[in-house]
């Protein structure tokens, strides 16, 4: 059992993330509150922007475009992050086959962090399944490793990419009735195991309150 620690957010500088390609961000355009759209970061331009590449053709509508101000926030797989910026040009190009589009991002002056530390874990074998983002069937998993932060998890195909989120769908038995605990996540690592079935690291986010309470419980019933 190990315990760890989170940091409270705080200034860094962009550089020390260390963002590589293709990690996804969630971007919040200023001007359309509510409205939320995915890009992909293709890289960092000195001190001069960021390179990104929206995720869809639907990202120009809902406020990619030139001028604009965004929040944008995503996960390392160590830190959680978010700054604003402006885009500073849109490269469109969906009129050709295969369509193409990207955009540069005003390199952030100020950016918030916070280092995601383990909390308490334990050795488990529990039945779950998963859902990648943007897809309805189930993946089925076993959860090998637990905390009340994330968790690890062994399956025959990986049930996301990295930076990608899912719903975990965890089965387990309260008081000796079956329940399951819906914990939304982000994906931070992907593996192998000698046995060539994959394993993925995930951190769990905006989990609801009743669905923490059950998390805490299956935590702490082995203390």
């Amino acid at each position: 059992m190990t315990m760890e620690l989170d940091q409270a957010s705080e200034p860094v500088e962009l550089k020390a993330l260390r963002l590589q390609p293709g990690l996804l961000l969630k971007a919040q355009p200023a001007s359309t509150p509510g409205v939320e759209f995915e890009l992909q970061v293709l890289g960092i331009l000195d001190d001069k922007g960021v390179l990104v590449e929206p995720t869809s053709v639907q990202s120009l509508k809902l406020g990619l475009r030139g001028d604009e101000v965004l929040r944008v926030r995503g996960f390392t797989g160590r830190h959680d992050f978010s700054f604003s910026t402006k885009v500073m040009r849109v490269f469109d190009f969906t009129f050709r086959d295969p369509p193409l589009a990207y955009a540069m991002l005003g390199y952030p002056t100020e950016l918030e962090a916070r280092q995601v530390r383990a909390a308490q874990r334990v050795r488990v074998e529990l039945p779950a399944s998963a859902i990648p983002a943007g897809e309805t069937r189930r993946i089925a998993v076993t959860v090998r490793d637990l905390s009340t932060a994330g968790a690890l998890l062994e399956s025959e195909e990986p049930p996301g990419t990295q930076g990608g989120e899912l719903v975990l769908y965890l089965q387990a038995m309260f008081e000796d009735e079956p329940i399951e605990v819906v914990l939304p996540a982000v994906v931070t690592r992907l593996g192998r195991t000698g046995a060539d079935t994959a394993l993925t690291g995930v951190l769990f986010q905006d989990v609801l309150r009743g669905d923490r309470l059950a998390l805490h419980y299956l935590v702490h019933r082995e203390d």
